[in-house]
């Protein structure tokens, strides 16, 4: 990966979610309620050649979610990721089978997330049987 191409997806990764997220919080303030979960991935805990940049833009998002949910606890704001496994988009179609096996034989479930699944988490982190959760990131697959 080019030093462009990077400082462009850690850019997107980082800056991009930071903006919106202080946009976003601006306004569950003025609420006094509200939701922000992020979209990370299981090559956080697990770690993977080749995606060293990737996957430090999505440990800086649970970083944030994490640093954020003590800093707005007091205003009812829960922060919160959705660590994904394999999910058949854009992103997997550019990924050889290989490196998509690799990542499957490293979680204890190893079939491929379906959306039902991603949906039913984003729901539950939405919802207030949820309001003492914060600052967690849910794995998927049984990544740790």
């Amino acid at each position: 990966m080019s030093v462009k191409d990077a400082e462009e997806m850690l850019r997107t990764s980082i800056l991009g979610a930071f903006i919106a997220t202080r946009s976003a919080v601006r306004v569950m303030k003025r609420q006094g309620f509200g939701r922000v979960i992020y979209i990370s991935s299981v090559v956080v805990p697990m770690g993977q050649a080749g995606s060293v940049i990737y996957g430090a833009g999505k440990a800086g998002l649970e970083q944030m979610a994490f640093s954020l949910s003590r800093e707005f606890a007091k205003d009812n704001i829960t922060f919160n990721a959705l660590g994904l496994s394999i999910y058949r988009s854009r992103m997997t179609q550019a990924m050889s089978e290989a490196v998509l096996d690799n990542t499957r034989s490293a979680l204890i479930k190893q079939t491929d997330m379906e959306l039902d699944e991603l949906v039913g988490a984003i729901d539950f982190f939405a919802s207030d049987a949820a309001r003492q959760i914060t600052g967690q990131t849910l794995y998927f697959g049984g990544a740790r």
